[in-house]
């Protein structure tokens, strides 16, 4: 009974401190932000039910739009082989660009040398934002986080 009750906090706590809508950021360094020469933005070959192929346009978009040279790869091997210094990650947790409620968008230095490549920003966002519907706010309020996440 203690363990289901501590397995249950363990996943109700953190909403409850970060707030169930809105986002959360953690930026990169100045100095990350500077050494960002290409950005390779994982997209799948086929999109699963976590990851939505219109978002994967709004954040190529968005980081066209930061001044950010970009380009869109398959997997992580491939950011290593086109010679991008960075990569995104991105999950909405919906196929659908109209119902996503959440999204999660991760910044990774690219290390030749390294067998895993270190994290070092990310952004959640916790709210509604529909493609369809209201373009100009999902752009803007990803646009917001993603500013952040590079530090600006």
């Amino acid at each position: 009974m203690i363990k289901k009750t501590l397995l249950a906090l363990s996943a109700v706590l953190p909403l409850v401190l970060t707030g169930c809508a809105g986002s959360n950021t953690r930026p990169m360094s100045a100095d990350d932000s500077a050494q960002i020469s290409k950005l390779c933005i994982v997209m799948p070959e086929k999109y699963s039910n976590k990851m939505s192929e219109k978002y994967g346009e709004l954040f190529v978009k968005i980081a066209k739009d930061n001044n950010l040279k970009t380009a869109t790869v398959f997997s992580r091997s491939q950011a290593e082989e086109i010679n991008c210094s960075h990569f995104m990650k991105y999950s909405t947790r919906s196929k659908r660009p109209h119902l996503t409620k959440f999204v999660h968008l991760s910044f990774f230095k690219v290390d030749p040398n390294a067998k895993s490549y270190p994290r070092i920003a990310e952004a959640t966002i916790r709210e509604k934002l529909d493609l369809n519907e209201n373009y100009q706010f999902a752009y803007d309020t990803v646009d917001a986080s993603f500013k952040k996440m590079l530090g600006r």
